[in-house]
């Protein structure tokens, strides 16, 4: 065929590729579709933002996912930018097939995991974020508790449902050894700066119910206007389920607790957070010291109505 001569000699040549890659697409010659797709997307750069969308749309169809898994898993330059464009679709089928697909064969490393991990909790879509990142764990026959690391055991990751961490003026936050001998506990020095919120916090997928919340800590020379409260809000909107009494002045390793109430709509998914309830502004200055340890939800038996 006269457009397969032209390419050879003319390679970069988008229309030509362009008319080929079409006709292989109609044909459901779907690997011939992507070596076409992958010559434009290295010699004609200028053409990504037409082709990535296109990408995305086309990798709704699980054979065409497939093809484009395997043009991924060399890694090709535009790998970057068509994971990124797969994990902004509108819908996201085209970026589970891909990645699940990549991640079968061992083509998708951390870094990549999490950002799909991060774009499905963007949508909403915890379930299958949760179902995800669970696969990653080596649990050795454990069941996985409500909050996990919650002794703080593992090395903290930012990964999925483990504890978040991120830089925050004022606060400076280190998992050191306990005092006690029991092991690895969180340590937070606050400046004396306005702080909303420890740097600290865990995603959660709690179904409706009532649960029992409970952590150890300890503190030392701990001043707010009003403390510090843990809190579980609803990932939808800043919705507090619950909050626990403030935590300040000083006081040896002692468990804080609370009751968390998850409602049957519009809960699905929720954060935990020791937050500062004072409006932002000075009022929110805080300064001392506090550990944490132990950290769990346990759901609370109902007694059936009469």
């Amino acid at each position: 065929m006269l457009y397969n001569v032209a390419a050879r000699r003319s390679p970069r040549d988008v229309a030509t590729q362009a008319w080929l890659t079409e006709r292989a697409l109609l044909d459901g010659r779907f690997g011939d579709a992507m070596a076409r797709i992958d010559v434009m997307l290295r010699v004609a750069p200028t053409q990504r933002p037409v082709l990535l969308p296109l990408l995305a749309q086309l990798a709704v169809d699980p054979g065409f996912a497939s093809a484009l898994a395997n043009a991924l898993a060399p890694r090709p330059p535009w790998r970057g930018d068509v994971l990124a464009a797969l994990q902004s679709a509108d819908d996201p089928r085209a970026a589970d097939q891909v990645l699940s697909a990549l991640r079968g064969a061992g083509g998708l490393d951390d870094a990549e995991f999490d950002a799909w991990t991060a774009a499905l909790m963007r949508r909403g879509d915890w379930g299958q974020a949760y179902a995800r990142w669970i696969g990653t764990l080596d649990l050795a026959g454990d069941r996985l508790p409500l909050v996990f690391n919650g002794d703080f055991s593992r090395p903290v990751s930012g990964r999925g449902f483990d504890w978040h961490t991120s830089r925050m003026p004022g606060v400076a936050l280190q998992f050191i050894e306990g005092d006690d001998g029991s092991g690895t506990v969180a340590h937070a020095r606050f400046r004396g700066r306005a702080v909303a919120r420890l740097n600290l916090e865990q995603p959660l997928l709690l179904a409706p119910g009532r649960y029992r919340f409970s952590a150890r800590m300890r503190v030392a020379a701990l001043r707010s206007e009003a403390g510090l409260v843990w809190t579980v809000h609803c990932r939808q909107t800043p919705r507090v389920v619950s909050t626990s009494e403030p935590v300040l002045g000083s006081f040896g390793w002692r468990e804080v607790t609370m009751t968390v109430d998850i409602p049957s709509r519009d809960c699905n998914g929720q954060w935990l957070q020791l937050r500062n309830p004072v409006p932002a502004g000075s009022a929110q200055r805080v300064s001392g010291d506090l550990w944490i340890d132990d950290v769990q939800l346990a759901p609370v038996k109902m007694s059936p109505s009469r």
